[in-house]
């Protein structure tokens, strides 16, 4: 036994109302009052040197996105995942002594998908609550070592053996594939709802915001200099395409070289239904064409690994690269995919950092023995300030992306959820990162970029431990809730 963990306690952080909503599309919001939440984990960790130290995560509890069965309310969506991370806790701490982080995230993850499906819970539910435990385990080891992630991976000091998920990769050197240094400056892309107003013209004077923060695409592009979008499409209707026009007549006037990801969040029915859209898009706006970089998720999760659409699915990957997310809720979703013609898989740490590592692996020896090219895309909306946004730049930098989804603080008043004493370390560690706003503290983006070399520190990407006063504790929120067993 070379660690232990002490003891885990979970806590959720509630979030005030947004500055402006973000629309999933047929009126649902993303942030409906009992979704306004993020779930916070503490891990207390020790080492058989006597060492000791903290290790957190953090997540939005967007059961919008993981669950989207049309039978279940809200409210026993989330009581489902709150129980099954409640479960992934309790899990942990019976495996509570270990030699390696890979170690114990391996058989506690079967475990967590175990009980998961024997509770009937949807398989993405189950990769999320894993991911809690797992980056909160990472982040303490790191913290004990006194290093960085990148340096834990560099030094092949977190235990990965990839070979026991991916037989393929039998051989496969981690540390031969990040690089010699993190990658600390990304390209932000920024999420075009289905809603959002494309110029502020389009905002009626009463209901604009006038914080001085940017309320339209347009200004989006004209403060923040960005150039990379992802548009959000609810499938292969007349009034999509349309839509998609006035966005490229926006995008290609104001930003400078443009690139566009779509993410169809599932809502392409049929793989007719999708191979007519992207043929109707190279048609109808050539130019937008062009300039698109993938397609991700446009079918439903169920229908994403059908064998008889093989052939479909690699010619439309010839076309654009289609790229899986909602679908990625195994460890071996993405080893699937690619024998499919799938090109490439979604990064999010809320899926489980240690995948993200693992489908790394699988582009690097795919590529390696000749095959077809295949990626990893960085995404999240949901991700916020500090801890869930900071650990998943930290993973990006061992990953080496360079772009990623990131502007949930957009929809936000910037960091005005964070106490006076989360504020006093962004001013203190963290300025390259943050900046004042026109009223708060917010992203600090600079001709499109985010710059976060301060996130190198002991850990993964934290520097300072999150106000626990200033959160609640898991149970205290669920009776609030009446969210109980």
């Amino acid at each position: 036994m070379a660690y232990r963990i002490e003891n885990i306690e979970l806590y959720v952080r509630e979030m005030p109302a947004p500055r402006m909503d973000f629309r999933l599309g047929a009126g649902k919001s993303l942030f409906p009052p009992i979704l306004r939440s993020a779930l916070t984990t503490r891990l207390l960790l020790s080492d058989t040197r006597g060492r000791s130290a903290f290790g957190c995560s953090a997540d939005w509890l967007s059961v919008g996105w993981l669950d989207k069965r049309p039978d279940l309310l809200t409210e026993e969506k989330l009581q489902e995942l709150v129980a099954l991370v409640e479960t992934a806790r309790d899990v942990y701490l019976e495996g509570r002594e270990f030699e390696t982080p890979f170690d114990l995230w391996l058989a506690a993850h079967g475990r967590i998908v175990e009980i998961s499906r024997e509770r009937g819970c949807v398989a993405l539910c189950a990769a999320f609550a894993s991911a809690q435990m797992e980056r909160a385990l990472v982040d303490a080891v790191c913290r004990v070592e006194g290093q960085t992630l990148f340096e834990m991976v560099r030094r092949d000091a977190l235990g990965f053996s990839p070979e026991r998920v991916h037989p393929e990769l039998d051989g496969f050197r981690l540390q031969d594939a990040v690089g010699n240094a993190p990658r600390t400056r990304f390209h932000v892309r920024h999420t075009v709802g289905l809603a959002d107003p494309l110029e502020l013209a389009e905002v009626p004077e009463e209901e604009r915001i006038g914080d001085g923060e940017p309320e339209s695409l347009d200004q989006v592009i004209e403060r923040l200099g960005v150039s990379y979008f992802k548009v959000k499409v609810s499938g292969g209707q007349a009034d999509t395409v349309s839509r998609l026009s006035r966005i490229w007549e926006v995008v290609k006037t104001k930003a400078r070289d443009p690139w566009i990801s779509l993410d169809g969040n599932e809502a392409f029915l049929s793989f007719a239904e999708l191979r007519e859209f992207v043929q109707r898009l190279e048609t109808d706006i050539p130019a937008l064409f062009k300039r698109i970089l993938f397609v991700e998720q446009p079918l439903p999760r169920d229908l994403t690994f059908d064998a008889d659409a093989s052939d479909l699915i690699a010619d439309l990957s010839s076309l654009k690269p289609v790229v899986i997310d909602e679908a990625d809720d195994q460890l071996d979703s993405f080893r699937r995919a690619l024998d499919l013609g799938y090109r490439g898989v979604s990064h999010k740490t809320c899926k489980g950092f240690f995948k993200s590592l693992l489908n790394h692996g699988l582009c690097a020896i795919r590529e390696g023995n000749g095959g077809t090219d295949c990626f990893l895309t960085a995404e999240d909306l949901t991700n916020m300030p500090l801890v869930s946004l900071q650990q998943d730049l930290a993973a990006l930098g061992v990953l080496g992306l360079t772009h990623v989804e990131r502007n949930a603080q957009h929809f936000f008043h910037g960091l005005s959820h964070l106490s006076p004493k989360e504020i006093a370390c962004v001013e203190e560690h963290h300025t390259d990162l943050y900046a004042r706003g026109a009223s708060t503290w917010t992203l600090n983006i600079e001709n499109g970029e985010v710059e976060c070399g301060s996130l190198q520190c002991p850990g993964m990407g934290v520097r300072s431990q999150p106000d626990w006063e200033a959160l609640r504790p898991l149970a205290a929120w669920r009776q609030s809730h009446r969210l109980l067993d």
